[in-house]
């Protein structure tokens, strides 16, 4: 089974895939041409410095970040690199803030131009502090960057955008989903943790509902532990909430959903932003999640369109990250090859001179992601994300958000309709009473379902 990034996304599958999570890189409204046969690069390397958490027993990710991202430049170098020049990483490990701030110092020293990375947010952290000061592009791929400064940009959504996007998803799917028109107010509860990302995330929501003149029934923000879930949930049922929105870890929403289920509050969409959409013992505990959806950078895509729209680079990586590992490549492997192929497609071909950090910078916040324009700066076909770069927020977004929802024996992917592998668009939550009746397969609390 293999993960792949999804760089560009195409036509709608009419079946379940048997397929796991892929990166939402760009969603592109045109895809572009495959490239049919590969030619190695042979020019002069372009020498990038690399971070990651160095893989061993005791780090959680098991260095997967930095496979994929070198997975991927193999692939790169292998369909002609950068303009014909082939790409170089000099690699430093570092798993923790400081051992990121002194590689980070490491590379620059070096003269390295640009580095990527990151694996975790403490390694994120710990090399912007030094390339900020120093005037290096720092290229986060697996971590958002909603404190992102002037030199620092990521392949990743904003937690504000996905915010944004969950509220604008309300009004284009939840609200048919239920019946409800133009003009009518829903009745939607906000839940988030009062922390940066949950603030971040409630600030989206809260903005996009105003845009569309939509107002909270409840908002709910709260701190550390969801203490007192069944109180929630008693007030979510009498104030007969439409939409519940959520933003809050896994263990939280686990005990919301408990709540809900005692109290009898059966809401019309259940919708968790950030979630990964596929909670293994919540499943095991809490019986059939039929009509949960989830908002992230990641999803299910049809396979056969990404061999199509990719070619024979999407054979090299996987074909790199195989021989290197012995293994498909991994969710996190994906997250930081889809920030590689990100820069390799969109950023380091058009630089205009030489390879240095102040013409790669120069070249990024002059990229303009345009949700309408059928040819953004530098061949990007109309990809469907905010902004660009705005210097007051650094809210760089290139991805775009995935929609998934469980139906039947699939978390699948349900908008953008391009990319969507569930056999219909976005179904209704079930009351309670109704998923009782439901039958559980065991296909997904084994995973097999995914």
């Amino acid at each position: 089974m293999n993960t792949w990034l999804n760089a560009v996304v195409g036509a709608r599958c009419i079946v379940p895939l048997r397929v796991t999570l892929l990166i939402c890189l760009a969603l592109l409204v045109q895809p572009i041409a495959a490239q049919e046969e590969c030619v190695p690069a042979d020019g002069e390397p372009i020498v990038l410095g690399a971070i990651f958490p160095e893989g061993n027993l005791l780090t959680r990710r098991d260095g997967d970040a930095y496979q994929g991202a070198e997975a991927m430049r193999q692939a790169i170098n292998a369909c002609g690199g950068v303009n014909g020049h082939p790409v170089e990483f000099m690699y430093e490990p570092a798993n923790d803030r400081d051992d990121a701030a002194e590689a980070a110092q490491h590379l620059i020293d070096a003269g390295v131009p640009l580095i990527v990375g990151s694996g975790s947010q403490a390694v994120s952290e710990g090399a912007r502090e030094v390339t900020e000061a120093a005037g290096v592009v720092f290229w986060e791929m697996t971590e958002a960057l909603d404190d992102a400064g002037e030199w620092s940009f990521s392949s990743r959504p904003t937690n504000e955008f996905l915010g944004s996007r969950t509220a604008q998803i309300v009004t284009a799917l939840a609200h048919p989903t239920l019946g409800i028109t133009d003009g009518i107010q829903s009745r939607i509860a906000l839940v988030y943790e009062d922390r940066p990302r949950g603030q971040q995330v409630a600030s989206g929501v809260l903005q996009a509902l105003g845009r569309s003149d939509q107002e909270l029934t409840i908002e709910y923000p709260y701190s550390d532990t969801l203490f007192n879930a069944y109180e929630l949930a008693e007030r979510i049922r009498d104030e007969d909430i439409d939409i519940l929105i959520l933003s809050m870890f896994d263990e939280d929403a686990e005990n919301l959903w408990y709540a809900l289920r005692e109290a009898n509050a059966s809401v019309g969409a259940w919708i968790h932003i950030g979630s990964q959409g596929y909670h293994h013992e919540l499943c095991e505990r809490g019986g059939n999640m039929q009509g949960f959806i989830s908002v992230d950078a990641s999803g299910p895509v049809n396979d056969e369109y990404r061999r199509e729209a990719m070619g024979e680079l999407y054979t090299q990586y996987l074909r790199a990250y195989l021989n290197e590992n012995g293994t498909d490549p991994d969710v996190e492997a994906d997250l930081s090859a889809s920030g590689v192929y990100l820069l390799w497609r969109y950023i380091l071909p058009f630089v205009d001179g030489a390879y240095i950090a102040s013409t790669i910078r120069s070249t990024i916040v002059t990229v303009r992601w345009d949700l309408t324009s059928p040819n953004a700066a530098g061949g990007a076909t109309g990809m469907m994300s905010q902004g660009g770069y705005d210097v007051t927020s650094g809210g760089f977004v290139l991805s775009d958000v995935i929609v998934r929802q469980q139906q039947g024996s699939f978390f699948c992917s349900v908008w953008p309709e391009e990319i969507a592998t569930c056999a219909v668009g976005v179904q209704p939550f079930p009351t309670w009473r109704e998923r009782a009746l439901l039958e559980q397969n065991p296909a997904i609390c084994t995973g097999d379902g995914i």
